[in-house]
């Protein structure tokens, strides 16, 4: 009888804060990139902003489908 109760699944918090931190660990990287490079390449503030934009899409994005894949995986 005690085999047919179906338990919700245990939330791993810790494995959300590693993905988390992964993700905005490489966005402080592409901004320091992004720093670099305007040190030794003219860039405009337009130019500067696009790339800033274009590195946080990029993190976001890699966090939102990391944390997809993981869910779907711990609810599988």
């Amino acid at each position: 009888m005690a085999k047919d109760i179906l338990l919700p699944p245990k939330h791993n918090r810790f494995k959300h804060v590693i993905i988390l931190l992964s993700s905005l660990s490489t966005l402080i990287f592409l901004l320091f990139l992004i720093w670099v490079l305007s040190l030794y390449v003219s860039l405009t503030l337009i130019q500067l902003r696009v790339l800033m934009v274009c590195g946080f899409v990029y993190c976001l994005s890699r966090y939102l489908i990391h944390n997809a894949a993981y869910i779907e995986a711990e609810t599988n």
